[in-house]
């Protein structure tokens, strides 16, 4: 089953999808093992529920030939059973916007980064189921980019929603540029966060280096592990001080006036001279002679009637005798 729209040149975009239901068994739309096909020459918006009913082999394919705009807060596109994700979805356009319309007005200018970090905001829909469902997704880039809102409760890496694939697995095709822009949020067969970039196949000629997948860098996963918290350095053990507890002083005491005695201590001390000694000042016995070249000749003995000296020898001599 094919829906088609030829390029109105009127502006806007030339098909919009609200509610649409389709069924891919023996009594639905379209046989078992079909495709449900609806392609426009410029644009497609989809503002609705889009929904097919099938089993794995079901293929819905929406192409546009410039835009395809899917309104996150609105609008879903969904292949499933019974609440259970079957088929292969197929995304072709130029350009691939799932947002809001505020979010679409918040991003013209910004870089891939800045794009990131408004696309991580959710505009106040909820939808942890996805907005973008099927077992299988491929999206075939034109040119230029592809960009999915974060529908999740938070921001954070794990918290993010947006695409919803089952095993059939994420396959991006970036087209010939090399620079396009790739900016999505979802989860791949109950993978969430930073492991989802290793859960989608990429190929074609390249993509913008800062393009992300649930506010990781593709081209870097490794930054963005989260921050492992910091052990707490525990506060120093200061030692007890066995201090006594003091009394509270509640009256001012004023001390006794001191005033010094004068007589108590004697500042000059008087002591009587002791008696002076009457020792000669040399009490030792003087045993050396002198110098014997200072010593003057002569004879301390008186001399007789002739002017000589007489020793004692000679004295004895010259006694009378008796």
């Amino acid at each position: 089953m094919t829906i088609y729209a030829a390029e109105a040149g009127l502006g806007g975009f030339d098909l919009t999808i609200q509610d649409l239901s389709a069924s891919a068994f023996s009594d639905g739309n379209f046989g078992l093992n079909g495709n449900f096909n609806i392609s426009a020459d410029q644009s497609i918006r989809v503002d609705g529920r889009l929904s097919v009913g099938g089993d794995l082999d079901t293929k819905l394919n929406l192409a546009a030939g410039n835009d395809l705009f899917v309104n996150a807060a609105t609008g879903s596109i969904g292949i499933g059973n019974d609440g259970a994700l079957t088929g292969d979805l197929s995304l072709t356009a130029r350009n691939i916007y799932a947002m809001t319309d505020q979010a679409f007005a918040d991003i013209q200018g910004l870089s891939t980064a800045g794009i990131d970090a408004r696309l991580a905001q959710n505009d106040g829909s909820v939808r942890d189921s996805g907005f973008i469902v099927a077992d299988a997704i491929s999206v075939n880039l034109l040119a230029s980019q592809f960009y999915v809102q974060n529908t999740g409760s938070g921001p954070d890496f794990d918290a993010r929603r947006g695409f919803v694939v089952g095993t059939g697995g994420l396959t991006i095709n970036t087209g010939p540029s090399g620079i396009t822009p790739i900016v999505i949020n979802g989860t791949i067969n109950g993978v969430t966060g930073i492991p989802v970039i290793r859960a989608t196949t990429i190929t074609g000629a390249g993509f913008n280096q800062q393009s992300t997948i649930n506010g990781c860098v593709i081209n870097n996963p490794a930054s963005c592990a989260p921050t492992p918290t910091p052990t707490p350095t525990p506060d120093p053990v200061l030692p007890e001080i066995d201090s006594p507890v003091q009394d509270v002083i509640e009256e001012e005491v004023t001390p006794e006036k001191y005033v010094a005695d004068p007589f108590a201590t004697i500042p000059i001390t008087i002591k009587e001279n002791e008696e002076l000694s009457n020792e000669p000042l040399i009490d030792e016995p003087v045993t050396g002679a002198g110098n014997d070249d200072l010593w003057v000749s002569g004879s301390d003995c008186e001399g007789n009637d002739a002017g000589n000296c007489q020793g004692d020898e000679e004295e004895n001599e010259l006694e009378p005798t008796e």
